[in-house]
């Protein structure tokens, strides 16, 4: 559990600043926020010898990644989407999120790329409620299935009679937009559309 204080002044906050707080009491620690960036583009592969590779141990293989971003401490790594429906094509590339709490590192790279086995990777900051977030029961977006409300749909044709994983038809027909695609489809303008949107939104934040 944690301990937050909460002070009257700036003055009395900067006092508390001045407290060793890892050696006022034992077990002790302060609290350091993460920071996290998104890294693109990752090669299946790269990500699965953080834990297959007989030769190297995840913390080897953390530590080569750290000293090939000037020191960066990584606290974190995850996917940035949950695992694929067995339903879709699988991807050979994948977007990683990394958590680190060195602000000034994240930003760093952010502004340079965040590189993996001396290749280069364009890198930004995580922001999960500025990136698509697509329901697989309803397939609108903004939410999961989890906490969807909304009667199901079928993404591989559209229809409200069956699950998506159920659906034995060979023409797809979206959703959203009635295009000749399935929901999740990279060709929907209305996927489109809303990662045009969110881009627009994480360009204004400041890194």
């Amino acid at each position: 559990n944690g301990i937050r204080l909460q002070c009257k002044s700036p003055e009395d906050a900067q006092i508390i600043h001045t407290v060793n707080w890892n050696d006022a009491f034992e077990g002790l620690a302060i609290h350091k926020p993460n920071y996290g960036i998104v890294v693109h583009g990752v090669v299946i592969s790269a990500l699965a010898a953080l834990d297959n590779d007989p030769v190297k141990t995840k913390a080897a293989a953390i530590q080569e990644w750290e000293e090939a971003n000037g020191g960066i401490k990584i606290k974190t790594i995850k996917t940035l989407r949950r695992k694929q429906r067995s339903n879709r094509i699988p991807s050979a590339h994948q977007s990683i999120v990394i958590l680190t709490d060195d602000p000034t590192a994240a930003d760093k790279c952010i502004k340079l790329g965040f590189f993996i086995d001396s290749e280069r990777h364009k890198a930004e900051k995580y922001a999960p409620q500025l990136h698509i977030t697509q329901c697989y029961k309803c397939y609108e977006y903004g939410h999961r299935a989890t906490h969807c409300k909304r009667a199901e749909k079928c993404g591989n044709c559209g229809a409200e009679n069956h699950q998506t994983d159920k659906c034995d038809k060979d023409e797809h027909t979206c959703c959203r937009c009635k295009g000749n695609h399935q929901a999740w489809s990279l060709q929907c303008p209305e996927r489109n559309a809303e990662s045009q949107r969110l881009m627009v939104l994480r360009s204004e934040m400041s890194p």
